[in-house]
């Protein structure tokens, strides 16, 4: 029998599951879970909430149940906001769009950014296909309408370059490059391509064009939950009271490059990316506009919360009795009698 299984039939997974469902209350408390136990349970939870939302407090806890999710078969519904920078939230905006089916994993700070309104970004996005009504010299005019900076090969995000029948660009709501071939006026294909090799890859058959935040002619007022559709929001009770009260009104402050000791655990966790453990140098920081904390205003929004409790009763419908593994310094005749 698998450990998915095991978990899944459960008692205390049975009562807290059908709980959450039945539930009429915004705010549900539980026990906390322990090891990879949140993962099993978010997989669970994903079968029966079109989009969930999983709240951690740091970017390595982030990129940890990202890898753990993935074991379990959820690459295509997962979208991690690790970065709060204006490219890297336009991309993940324009995809959570898209999606009715997701799960979000995202620092705390998420929830009191301002965002432009979803019509905004909607208004402001061309989608580029194949058979479609873009001709060549179009696009390029487009391109240079939307500010996108013309050079020899197309590195970053607001690049494009042009060599004959083809025009590379970056869009700012696509994860990677694109490259389009023309033939006269007519699409011919539409390919990603690295970056760094310049090498086309996946053939798809469209892409989206937007601007940038920067060109967006409306002062932003929306927060993530207006991209959202009645989502499960997943916490924990001291950080969400930790966030809440000593959260102020202005910029946030998002670490953007770090580093791990540990190289090989930052390999296998983050890739080329790397995060900042506690006294650690080095860091870039970017600066985005934030809400004020209300409490109120933040449980009111669409969206039903699970908030992990250390102080939940053992007699609670939603103790789980999950405990974490004891530290047995290779003990193991002590872990197994």
């Amino acid at each position: 029998m698998s450990l998915v299984k095991i978990f899944h039939d459960s008692n205390e997974i049975k009562t807290v599951r059908k709980r959450v469902n039945e539930c009429g209350d915004k705010i549900i408390n539980c026990s906390p879970f322990a090891g990879s136990t949140k993962a099993l349970f978010i997989k669970l939870l994903s079968e029966e909430f079109g989009q969930l939302v999983v709240l951690l407090p740091n970017i390595q806890q982030l990129h940890e149940i990202k890898v753990e999710l993935e074991i379990l078969g959820l690459n295509k519904l997962l979208l991690l906001f690790d970065e709060l920078k204006p490219e890297q939230l336009q991309e993940k905006l324009a995809k959570l769009s898209d999606k009715q089916n997701c799960i979000v994993l995202a620092p705390y700070e998420l929830l009191t950014l301002v965002l432009p309104a979803q019509h905004q970004l909607a208004k402001n996005t061309t989608m580029i296909q194949i058979g479609g009504n873009v001709g060549y010299n179009e696009l390029i005019e487009y391109l240079n309408l939307l500010n996108y900076q013309k050079n020899k090969f197309v590195e970053s995000v607001g690049d494009y370059a042009v060599r004959g029948s083809i025009i590379d660009f970056w869009s700012y709501s696509e994860s990677n490059p694109c490259r389009i071939e023309f033939d006269g006026d007519f699409i011919e294909s539409i390919r990603h391509f690295d970056a760094e090799s310049q090498r086309s890859a996946d053939k798809v058959e469209r892409v989206s064009l937007t601007s940038s935040f920067e060109l967006l002619d409306e002062n932003f007022s929306s927060d993530i939950f207006d991209y959202l559709e009645n989502p499960l929001v997943l916490a924990e009770r001291y950080e969400l009271n930790t966030f809440i009260n000593g959260k102020e009104k202005g910029p946030v402050t998002v670490v953007t490059e770090t580093l791990i000791e540990d190289e090989e655990l930052s390999a296998e966790l983050l890739g080329d990316k790397k995060f900042l453990i506690s006294g650690a140098s080095n860091k870039e920081e970017k600066n985005l506009e934030s809400f004020e904390v209300d409490s109120d205003k933040l449980f009111s929004r669409n969206a039903k919360w699970l908030v992990e409790d250390p102080f939940t009763n053992p007699g609670s419908e939603f103790y789980l009795n999950i405990t974490e593994p004891p530290v047995i310094n290779s003990n193991y005749e002590f872990l197994f009698n």
